[in-house]
Formats: structure tokens, C-alpha cells, sequence
């Protein structure tokens, strides 16, 4: 691999070129996907008091090729860049899906999913059950002053 073929890559929007993506300052390589990764966006009334807020899940596979693996299942990564994940399984197949709350994350984790390959977008919740969530940071409350 000479000098000039290393530079032409195309850079992505982002700066850096299309086979890497920063995730908490650290430069994390990731692997092309062959076939379109289904996302699952949808409401879900589990992660709010109004009962109403945004999700968004994929399969474990493509999701630790982005983010990285680590925790029970895997969701160290996800969790790591988020600040918390969901990690839900299928149970007739055994097969674990991650995701994130919020309207700006789930912008985010679609993202960087669509970074390294073709999405399909389900706009309803996956044919799973919820195993558990996380998150690392309490929101503060309107009357506790922020700091």
C-alpha cells in the first residue's frame, strides 16, 4: 500500500476516513456490513413518566462491530458511547438485540450504524422481549439546581 493510495480514501463527513469512527475519543475501526442491518424505531413507554419516547434497536452483531462489545451481552460499548443501553432477546432464536432511548440518540445510533453499511428501518418495536437497561447518569430533578 503505497503513499498516495493511503491519502485518496475519501474522508467521511466527519473528518475521519470511512473505516474508523471516534466513540468517547477513542478511534474504533469497524467492519463493513454485508447485508441491510434492520433498525427497529419506535415509541416505547418504558423509559419515561409521559410513556412516550423514542427507541431504536439492532441486531448485537452489527451493533458491537461499531461500538465495541463488553458488559453481560455486550452492550459495554453502546452503553459507553451512550451513557446507557437496552439489551433485549429473542427468545425463539436466542438472538440479542441492543438500542438506545431518546430522540437524539437514536439520530446517533442510526448514524453510525448507516456509517458502515445499508439500514432497513422497521418503524415498529422488535419482535423481542425487554431483558434489562442501564443507564449511568441520572437526569436531575427541575427543583435541584444543575452542577
Amino acid at each position: 500500500m503505497g503513499a498516495e493510495s493511503r491519502h485518496s480514501r475519501r474522508p467521511c463527513a466527519s473528518g475521519w476516513p470511512a473505516d474508523r469512527i471516534a466513540i468517547g475519543g477513542k478511534i474504533r475501526h469497524h467492519v463493513r456490513m454485508e447485508t441491510p442491518c434492520p433498525v427497529y424505531l419506535y415509541r416505547d413507554p418504558n423509559f419515561s413518566a409521559l410513556g412516550d419516547t423514542f427507541a431504536a434497536a439492532a441486531p448485537l452483531k452489527e451493533v458491537i462491530s461499531v461500538y465495541g462489545g463488553g458488559g453481560l451481552v455486550g452492550e459495554g460499548g453502546l452503553s459507553a458511547a451512550f451513557r446507557g443501553a437496552v439489551v433485549f432477546k429473542q427468545e425463539d432464536t436466542g438472538q440479542y438485540f441492543l438500542g438506545v432511548w431518546g430522540r437524539r440518540n437514536t439520530a446517533r445510533f442510526r448514524a453510525a450504524l448507516r456509517s458502515v453499511g445499508e439500514i432497513a428501518i422497521i418503524a415498529e418495536p422488535p419482535p423481542v422481549r425487554l431483558i434489562h437497561f442501564n443507564k449511568q447518569r441520572a437526569r436531575p430533578k427541575r427543583s435541584e439546581p444543575k452542577g
